[in-house]
């Protein structure tokens, strides 16, 4: 007797356990970047690209809805790099979109990562690595937070009882130190993965221009180039020498503006040398929607 109402007591255990975690997860799941990028609503334009892309704000570049209500649909290295997963979830975002009549444009942000693949199979789109994340299955709009937290959490349960950051407390102007210790952490990590493992795949560059025609059908298609901390420029170099002549040929052959801030003098500041720090990003934003946005304006 005493052992089966240990297993009840085990059993009831289970089972409430299981049910405050997954109350707890869909909670959790409820505010995830990912989660309500998916579900956000459908805007008129969009910025595509990787983590890069990812941090730039909407805010700056919807002045007063003059231009476009920009939708940011950057994901990360992971999720998010041209082929055919992304494009699928790219051409079903933009033929929901709504307001059909407003003009829309097309931030794609580019680097030959997002064009990579590994050297052993760097056109086998079986082997992408987006095939095993949440981008591969990015749902109908009755998917819920609980189809998302059952099939796609990754982290730590333990994770969902901590303390979540607060969105809206910025970060402070780090210092040199800690510029100099991550930076050296991210370049090392970009070089002895990225480049070491990879290869510039022709297959992502087509999915690339194919994602740039579909595009083309529904407004307009703009190319931008990051700033990244000179060590990742002189990476990026060394790992795909002929990236940006291709980028710029692109941009020419197929009519489109291209905003490169390689070009430009270092003025914005990325900590790890990959990602720009958020007022950095809401400076690019800015000079992005003012000064290149606003010259398609009729």
């Amino acid at each position: 007797m005493n052992h089966i109402k240990g297993l009840i007591t085990l059993f009831s255990v289970i089972i409430i356990s299981t049910i405050v975690l997954v109350i707890q997860g869909v909670k959790t799941i409820e505010k995830d970047k990912y989660y309500l990028k998916i579900h956000q609503k459908s805007e008129n334009s969009l910025i595509i690209g990787t983590s890069k892309a990812a941090a730039l704000p909407i805010a700056p570049l919807n002045i007063s809805n003059t231009y476009a209500n920009f939708q940011n649909f950057a994901f990360n290295l992971g999720m998010s790099p041209y082929g055919p997963a992304y494009f699928k979830q790219i051409k079903n975002r933009v033929e929901h979109m709504e307001n059909k009549s407003k003009k829309k444009y097309f931030l794609l942000c580019v680097d030959p990562w997002s064009m990579s693949n590994t050297k052993k199979s760097p056109n086998d789109s079986l082997s992408f690595s987006e095939n095993e994340t949440e981008i591969t299955f990015l749902p109908k709009e009755n998917f819920s937070a609980l189809q998302y937290f059952v099939k796609f959490y990754r982290s730590s349960y333990m994770n969902l009882f901590l303390p979540q950051k607060d969105k809206n407390q910025k970060e402070t102007r780090p210092d040199s130190t800690y510029i100099s210790k991550h930076l050296k952490s991210k370049i090392e990590a970009y070089r002895n993965t990225n480049a070491a493992k990879n290869q510039f795949s022709e297959l992502r560059f087509q999915y690339f221009l194919k994602t740039i025609d579909f595009l083309k059908n529904y407004g307009e298609v703009i190319l931008v180039r990051l700033p990244v901390a000179q060590e990742m420029k002189d990476l990026e170099r060394e790992y795909a020498p002929n990236f940006d002549s291709l980028i710029n040929k692109t941009a020419s052959e197929m009519n489109l503006k291209f905003i490169d801030f390689y070009t430009e003098k270092n003025n914005y500041l990325c900590p790890d040398g990959n990602h720009l720090f958020w007022e950095d990003a809401e400076k690019v934003s800015q000079e992005i929607a003012e000064k290149h946005i606003g010259t398609f304006q009729k």
